[in-house]
Protein backbone atom coordinates (compact mmCIF):
# COMPACT_ATOMS: atom_id res chain seq x y z
CA UNK A 1 0.00 0.00 0.00
CA UNK A 2 1.47 3.31 -0.83
CA UNK A 3 1.58 6.72 0.78
CA UNK A 4 -1.45 9.29 -0.12
CA UNK A 5 0.88 12.36 -0.64
CA UNK A 6 -0.79 15.88 -1.39
CA UNK A 7 0.98 19.26 -1.26
CA UNK A 8 -0.19 22.68 0.17
CA UNK A 9 1.29 25.97 1.10
CA UNK A 10 3.37 25.96 4.92
CA UNK A 11 2.32 28.44 7.02
CA UNK A 12 5.15 28.50 9.61
CA UNK A 13 4.52 29.17 12.99
CA UNK A 14 7.01 31.00 15.00
CA UNK A 15 5.21 30.83 18.68
CA UNK A 16 3.10 27.76 19.26
CA UNK A 17 1.48 24.61 17.84
CA UNK A 18 -2.60 24.34 16.36
CA UNK A 19 -3.95 21.06 16.88
CA UNK A 20 -6.77 19.90 14.71
CA UNK A 21 -10.22 21.33 16.13
CA UNK A 22 -8.63 24.69 17.08
CA UNK A 23 -9.63 27.96 15.54
CA UNK A 24 -6.98 30.36 15.62
CA UNK A 25 -5.91 33.67 14.64
CA UNK A 26 -2.53 34.00 13.54
CA UNK A 27 -0.02 37.18 13.01
CA UNK A 28 1.30 37.11 9.23
CA UNK A 29 4.66 38.65 10.43
CA UNK A 30 7.03 36.97 7.89
CA UNK A 31 6.74 37.07 3.73
CA UNK A 32 6.54 33.21 4.42
CA UNK A 33 3.93 33.55 6.12
CA UNK A 34 2.07 36.10 4.05
CA UNK A 35 3.04 34.06 0.29
CA UNK A 36 1.48 31.01 2.13
CA UNK A 37 -1.76 32.32 2.72
CA UNK A 38 -1.84 34.00 -0.91
CA UNK A 39 -0.92 30.88 -2.45
CA UNK A 40 -4.16 28.98 -0.66
CA UNK A 41 -6.30 31.95 -1.23
CA UNK A 42 -5.89 30.85 -5.43
CA UNK A 43 -6.35 27.24 -4.15
CA UNK A 44 -8.38 25.18 -1.66
CA UNK A 45 -7.93 27.58 0.92
CA UNK A 46 -6.17 25.45 2.89
CA UNK A 47 -2.52 25.44 4.56
CA UNK A 48 -0.19 22.99 6.50
CA UNK A 49 0.55 24.89 9.84
CA UNK A 50 4.03 23.89 10.68
CA UNK A 51 6.05 24.89 14.02
CA UNK A 52 9.15 26.00 13.54
CA UNK A 53 11.68 25.44 16.37
CA UNK A 54 15.35 26.64 16.44
CA UNK A 55 15.52 27.07 12.67
CA UNK A 56 14.07 23.94 12.10
CA UNK A 57 10.37 22.90 11.43
CA UNK A 58 9.05 19.88 12.81
CA UNK A 59 8.20 16.93 10.95
CA UNK A 60 4.26 17.13 11.87
CA UNK A 61 1.99 20.00 11.56
CA UNK A 62 -1.56 20.38 11.16
CA UNK A 63 -3.46 21.33 7.76
CA UNK A 64 -5.99 24.09 8.18
CA UNK A 65 -8.72 26.05 6.30
CA UNK A 66 -8.65 29.75 6.24
CA UNK A 67 -11.53 31.10 7.67
CA UNK A 68 -11.29 34.74 7.32
CA UNK A 69 -7.93 37.04 6.82
CA UNK A 70 -8.26 40.74 7.50
CA UNK A 71 -5.79 43.32 9.38
CA UNK A 72 -6.03 44.78 12.95
CA UNK A 73 -6.87 48.51 13.94
CA UNK A 74 -2.58 48.46 13.77
CA UNK A 75 -2.36 47.34 10.35
CA UNK A 76 -0.84 44.06 11.00
CA UNK A 77 -2.06 40.73 8.91
CA UNK A 78 -4.13 38.24 10.20
CA UNK A 79 -5.59 34.85 9.33
CA UNK A 80 -8.32 32.73 11.21
CA UNK A 81 -7.75 29.02 10.46
CA UNK A 82 -9.32 25.84 11.76
CA UNK A 83 -7.52 22.78 12.21
CA UNK A 84 -8.40 20.20 10.42
CA UNK A 85 -6.26 17.41 10.64
CA UNK A 86 -2.59 16.06 11.18
CA UNK A 87 0.10 16.00 8.54
CA UNK A 88 3.24 13.94 8.22
CA UNK A 89 5.32 16.29 6.29
CA UNK A 90 7.83 15.46 3.57
CA UNK A 91 10.24 17.48 1.27
CA UNK A 92 9.32 21.66 1.33
CA UNK A 93 9.98 23.14 -1.65
CA UNK A 94 10.05 27.23 -2.47
CA UNK A 95 8.17 28.13 -5.19
CA UNK A 96 8.07 31.24 -7.33
CA UNK A 97 6.27 33.50 -5.43
CA UNK A 98 7.78 32.59 -2.36
CA UNK A 99 5.56 30.55 -0.57
CA UNK A 100 6.91 27.15 0.81
CA UNK A 101 5.23 24.15 -0.87
CA UNK A 102 4.90 21.27 1.65
CA UNK A 103 4.57 17.61 0.40
CA UNK A 104 2.84 15.91 3.25
CA UNK A 105 0.58 12.57 4.37
CA UNK A 106 -2.54 13.13 6.03
CA UNK A 107 -3.38 11.67 9.06
CA UNK A 108 -6.50 10.64 10.88
CA UNK A 109 -8.29 9.63 13.86
CA UNK A 110 -9.24 6.38 14.09
CA UNK A 111 -13.05 6.14 13.23
CA UNK A 112 -13.30 3.27 15.87
CA UNK A 113 -10.96 3.69 18.75
CA UNK A 114 -10.07 0.71 20.61
CA UNK A 115 -12.52 0.05 24.03
CA UNK A 116 -9.10 0.76 26.17
CA UNK A 117 -8.61 4.41 24.51
CA UNK A 118 -12.14 5.27 25.66
CA UNK A 119 -11.65 4.12 28.75
CA UNK A 120 -8.93 6.34 29.15
CA UNK A 121 -10.82 8.74 27.51
CA UNK A 122 -13.95 8.32 30.13
CA UNK A 123 -11.11 8.94 33.41
CA UNK A 124 -9.35 11.59 31.66
CA UNK A 125 -13.16 13.55 30.92
CA UNK A 126 -13.78 12.89 34.76
CA UNK A 127 -10.30 14.84 35.88
CA UNK A 128 -10.48 17.36 33.52
CA UNK A 129 -14.36 17.76 34.42
CA UNK A 130 -13.22 17.92 37.99
CA UNK A 131 -10.62 20.82 37.78
CA UNK A 132 -13.14 22.88 35.45
CA UNK A 133 -15.83 22.81 37.99
CA UNK A 134 -13.59 24.15 40.94
CA UNK A 135 -12.42 26.95 38.45
CA UNK A 136 -15.80 27.61 37.80
CA UNK A 137 -15.82 26.83 34.51
CA UNK A 138 -19.02 24.42 33.52
CA UNK A 139 -19.55 25.74 30.28
CA UNK A 140 -16.33 24.23 29.10
CA UNK A 141 -17.05 20.83 31.45
CA UNK A 142 -20.12 20.48 29.33
CA UNK A 143 -18.46 21.21 26.02
CA UNK A 144 -16.21 18.43 26.72
CA UNK A 145 -18.60 15.89 27.49
CA UNK A 146 -20.15 15.92 23.70
CA UNK A 147 -16.86 15.33 22.66
CA UNK A 148 -17.07 11.44 22.00
CA UNK A 149 -13.63 10.62 20.14
CA UNK A 150 -10.47 10.33 21.95
CA UNK A 151 -8.10 11.81 19.48
CA UNK A 152 -10.86 14.94 19.58
CA UNK A 153 -10.18 15.33 23.68
CA UNK A 154 -6.76 15.22 23.64
CA UNK A 155 -6.57 17.75 21.11
CA UNK A 156 -9.03 19.82 22.93
CA UNK A 157 -6.87 19.32 26.23
CA UNK A 158 -3.58 20.88 24.41
CA UNK A 159 -5.71 23.52 23.07
CA UNK A 160 -6.41 24.43 27.22
CA UNK A 161 -3.47 26.39 28.57
CA UNK A 162 -5.96 27.81 31.26
CA UNK A 163 -5.43 24.42 32.57
CA UNK A 164 -1.71 24.90 33.61
CA UNK A 165 -2.56 27.32 35.86
CA UNK A 166 -2.80 27.81 39.25
CA UNK A 167 -5.80 29.32 41.15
Amino acid sequence: MSEVREKLPVLPLSAGVVLPHMNVTIQLDSPEAQAAVTAANLGSRQVVLLPKVGGRYASVGTVAKLEETGNLPSGEEIVVVQGRHRAVIGKVEVEVDGALIGDFTPVFDPTAPSEKARELMREYRAIIENILELRDARPIAQMLRGIENPGHLADMAGYSPDLSRCP
